[in-house]
């Protein structure tokens, strides 16, 4: 939120924990993207807007944001194909509309939907529809705000909406957008030693020695967002050099010949970073047999997310 600050129109969040925790660190307005299922009161008072996702929503919000004397500012969510949230029935739309106006404890700030494929012939099937869905509550409530998830379109005049939620492009990642990778992932080097060939790594055995090896043991695992499967797979950079990750990656910690890197205890290596293709988080991703967005979400509050200082090359 800092770093957006200034940048950003909206701040859009996952859960009323994060809705509030991101309301005390910006005045810029914020939509939880889910339907809350409490501290409505506690959502209202902050001016968080909260998501519709179908019928039952409306009058639940509206009921909830009645006992607290406060009027909650609602984003419906049409469902132009993707099938997760949202009306999908043209006579829900109306039907909404009617409950929506009905109740004076919500204000209809939003439409708001979500685009799951970059086919071009399916996005312009979904974008016909969510057109066809601004058009009867525009009608109905003028100066509403339109907006989807929709980051591969963010640079496509045709598809314009109020805003765009951006998802991976804030990483760089995801869209024609200028923007560059910016994430880097390191730890540290918790101790070094050297093993005879012949000797085996890790739980399960999975790596063998086949020459004199330097291991260095690296403070990052799974709980950290460093995946499993990138056992035998990852790579990390120790003072320039390029060590493979050998054995299986643990909970806590991970292991990587440093043969010939020099590393010592207290130094860094970087796991993820977009200077080096070799650690890039696509080139992790396809290794893990995963997508480059569980990478970035996986990372936890554990995890040694670095700050880059000012000027320093990524």
């Amino acid at each position: 939120v800092q770093a957006l600050e200034g940048v950003a129109d909206w701040f859009a969040v996952a859960t009323p924990e994060e809705a509030l925790s991101c309301r005390s660190a910006t005045k810029s307005p914020v939509l939880l993207l889910s339907p809350p299922d409490g501290e409505i009161g506690k959502l209202a008072g902050a001016e968080i807007s909260v998501v519709a996702a179908g019928l039952p929503d409306i009058p639940r919000l509206a009921r909830e944001a009645g006992r607290t004397g406060r009027r909650l500012k609602v984003h419906l969510a049409v469902d132009c194909g993707m099938h997760r949230l949202g009306l999908w029935q043209k006579e829900d739309w109306r039907r909404a509309a009617d409950l929506l106006a009905a109740e004076p404890f919500l204000q209809v700030e939003g439409l708001m939907t979500h685009f799951c494929d970059d086919d071009p012939a399916f996005s312009a099937q979904n974008a016909r529809r969510f057109a066809e869905a601004e058009g009867l509550f525009r009608a109905r409530f003028p100066g509403i705000l339109c907006h989807a998830a929709a980051t591969s379109f963010a640079d496509d005049p045709q598809k314009a909406f109020g805003m765009v939620r951006c998802g991976l492009a804030l990483y760089g990642y995801g869209t024609a957008l200028p923007v560059r990778p910016c994430l880097r992932f390191e730890a540290g080097v918790v101790c070094v030693r050297t093993v005879p060939a012949g000797e085996t790594v890790g739980y399960g055995r999975t790596f063998c020695t086949e020459r004199e090896t330097e291991l260095c043991v690296i403070s990052a695992g799974y709980a950290d967002g460093y995946p499993r499967a990138l056992s035998n797979l990852g790579q990390a950079d120790i003072n320039g050099k390029l060590c493979p990750v050998v054995g299986r990656v643990c909970m806590d910690l991970l292991t990587a010949d440093a043969t010939g890197a020099g590393a010592r205890p207290g130094d860094r290596a970087v796991l993820y970073a977009p200077s080096r293709p070799e650690l890039s988080l696509q080139r992790n991703a396809d290794l893990a047999g995963t997508i480059v967005y569980e990478l970035l979400t996986n990372l936890n509050n554990r995890s040694g997310l670095c700050p880059l200082p000012e000027g320093a090359s990524l």
